[in-house]
């Protein structure tokens, strides 16, 4: 393994054997996608709706249903194709002893974005962002990762690789608080998306055991590559972040060993680095 990814290697289980601050989201909230109203979507719909957004080339986090759209004055363009969202009703109903229980179901509806919608008589929130210079290392390294995947940088509350579409989503560079974690998180992606089966084909699954492993995996290469790179990474961070994955990491001791070195590889591979 080379010697600076030993390193942070060994500064990450450090910072977990000591204990670490809690983790946190280190971007700020921009509202995410939401509603006309300025009511936030929630549960899977966020992600439902950054998908939607970015098959269909949608630069505005803010959708509307026919009905909310002719609300503001605004009808729905001829021919648009609507995105369905979820969302839990309740309802009661009675058990085998009279008494009422509480049940839900899951139901959908339509929205559409406000790109598919003319004559809208709504102002568009203004979101505040932090004035940050990029990191010229970083930017470098992120442009030049060979084979890459689409890479979407917008007003958003998720960071995600998706593997079906071979794409990542990232909140803004003025979203975080400190531009370093802008590079972090972009890292992570990134180190996400070469277990794609066009790069180091890894199993990615995002659920279960093996979602602790590829999460240890990403966050490890992310660090890694802040170092190579010369950005500060906070490894505390890092650490808080792992240590969600500890229940896995403690009945399997030698997870760590072999995340630490796929995430060598993933790091490697953003890099174009031969392996």
């Amino acid at each position: 393994m080379s010697k600076v990814y030993e390193i942070v290697t060994e500064q990450v289980l450090a910072a977990l054997d000591r204990g670490t601050v809690p983790w946190s989201r280190p971007w700020n909230l921009c509202g995410g996608q939401q509603n006309l109203d300025g009511r936030s979507y929630r549960g899977i719909n966020p992600l439902l709706l950054e998908i939607a957004s970015h098959l269909n080339g949608f630069d505005k986090p803010y959708w509307a249903t026919f009905k909310q759209a002719q609300k503001y004055g605004g009808q729905v363009r001829k021919g648009s194709k609507s995105t369905l969202i979820t969302f839990w009703k309740s309802y009661l109903k009675e058990d085998e002893n009279g008494d009422e229980q509480k049940r839900f179901m899951l139901r959908y509806f339509k929205v559409f974005n406000v790109a598919q919608i003319d004559g809208l008589k709504w102002e568009e929130p203004v979101t505040v962002a932090v004035d940050h210079d990029p990191i010229a290392a970083g930017e470098s390294l992120i442009a030049s990762m060979p084979n890459a995947p689409s890479i979407t940088v917008k007003a958003t509350d998720i960071a995600c690789y998706i593997p079906a579409l071979d794409a990542v989503m990232l909140p803004e560079l003025g979203q975080y608080p400190k531009a370093e974690d802008y590079y972090r998180v972009a890292f992570h992606e990134l180190a996400h998306s070469t277990g794609h089966e066009k790069r180091l084909a890894r199993d990615l699954k995002f659920h279960g055991e093996e979602y602790a492993a590829e999460e240890l995996i990403a966050e490890l290469s992310a660090a890694m590559l802040c170092a190579v790179t010369g950005i500060a990474s906070d490894v505390e961070q890092s650490a808080a972040y792992i240590a969600g994955w500890r229940k896995a990491l403690t009945a399997d001791p030698k997870m760590i060993i072999s995340a630490a070195s796929k995430a060598q590889k993933a790091a490697d591979c953003v890099r174009g680095v031969e392996q």
